[in-house]
């Protein structure tokens, strides 16, 4: 898929006398990288490699998965269109403003994956009023620190649904969240006030039904208090990490 993609980008370029370069693709932040090397290691696209002083993104081969971007130790890497401030000030927006119980932040891979749930709507297939979207280009797109913040700033639950033919596998999601679980754990926050899946553009009744479940599962919890609300603050604070 990687190559494809790449080649039809090399295709335009040869036909056309131009390059034809998505609009999200990831970047590095100055001053940040210290040349680990492990988003090298880990892009599937083969879009970075390393420099004299820093690595170099080839935004031409670079697909805007955005698998680099939380796994830099540094965060020395930002996906344009899509960036760190961005991502966070929608977390903050939906958990601080809205008023209802529970809050429900469901991250959607923003094309197959938000398209089912809109699919739904168009066939009169409604869903739990509680659920709140951002639509993301992958849940590889998402760290903890992504997870820390929804649940500080007031959520009670979260959902991932990615593309069933993303590059970021079933099993790549599974075990993202499975991180972000015990990451919580530390704040006694339950795993259970984390979900998951994968899903195709006629798949909206799972991806519907999946929402409604996981919204009675989260209105049975004993509420998360906000003791330990201003605890995951704190700790955002104390780690710099805060957008």
């Amino acid at each position: 898929m990687e190559s494809m993609a790449a080649a039809s980008k090399v295709a335009t370029f040869l036909g056309k006398g131009e390059i034809s370069v998505s609009p999200e693709v990831a970047y590095l932040i100055p001053g940040r990288c210290d040349l680990c090397g492990i988003c090298v290691d880990q892009c599937p696209a083969k879009a970075i490699n390393k420099g004299k002083n820093e690595v170099i993104i080839n935004p031409i081969s670079c697909h805007g998965c955005s698998i680099c971007i939380p796994i830099c130790p540094k965060e020395a890497l930002d996906l344009r269109h899509t960036t760190e401030e961005q991502i966070i000030a929608q977390i903050k927006g939906i958990a601080e403003g809205e008023d209802m119980t529970p809050k429900i932040i469901a991250f959607m891979q923003k094309a197959t994956a938000y398209g089912s749930a809109d699919l739904g709507g168009q066939n009169r297939r409604s869903y739990s009023p509680e659920i709140r979207i951002i639509r993301v280009p992958s849940i590889a797109r998402l760290g903890i620190k992504h997870v820390l913040h929804a649940f500080a700033a007031g959520a009670d639950g979260i959902i991932f649904v990615e593309d069933d033919d993303s590059i970021f596998k079933e099993d790549m999601v599974r075990e993202r969240v499975m991180l972000f679980k015990k990451g919580l754990g530390k704040f006694g926050i339950q795993p259970l006030r984390l979900q998951s899946t994968t899903t195709t553009l006629p798949q909206y009744e799972k991806t519907l039904t999946l929402f409604d479940d996981f919204v009675g599962r989260v209105k049975k919890m004993t509420p998360i208090t906000q003791e330990k609300r201003e605890e995951i603050k704190k700790y955002l604070e104390g780690k710099k990490i805060v957008a």
